[in-house]
């Protein structure tokens, strides 16, 4: 009789944890991620960042933020263009002689060298 009694608890157990062991492995958790988009409206046919629904600019709405940008991009325009007059001069002096086409190149580079200058020039006496 000892053995019956045992034998019905071990298998009552087994059931129980079998039952468990389904219903646990049935639950499954699905989340939901909300991702703000930023959506500007559409002007115009052609495709540019004022066109694209996914472009985000944080200077926009700041114009303190915006004239850091504006001036660093202008001061690096200079650089660029005087970095780039460097490399072409000692590119064209290394045979000792500058050709014709070769100062009509150099010239091209000072214009828009000069033009860069002028407008950073112009920045900053606008906006000082």
């Amino acid at each position: 009789m000892g053995y019956k009694r045992i034998a019905i608890l071990f298998f009552t157990m087994i059931l129980m944890l079998g039952a468990a062991v389904v219903n646990a492995s049935a639950q499954r958790y699905y989340y939901r991620v909300y991702r703000p988009v930023v959506v500007r409206p559409y002007f115009g046919f052609g495709y540019s960042r004022w066109h694209d629904p996914f472009w985000y600019d944080p200077y926009y709405y700041d114009p303190v933020y915006r004239a850091e940008v504006d001036r660093y991009n202008l001061q690096n325009d200079v650089a660029s263009a005087r970095k780039k007059i460097a490399k072409d001069r000692e590119k064209y002096a290394k045979d000792g002689y500058i050709d014709p086409k070769e100062q009509e190149k150099l010239m091209k580079d000072q214009e828009k060298y000069q033009e860069k200058v002028a407008k950073l020039n112009r920045y900053n006496r606008d906006r000082y």
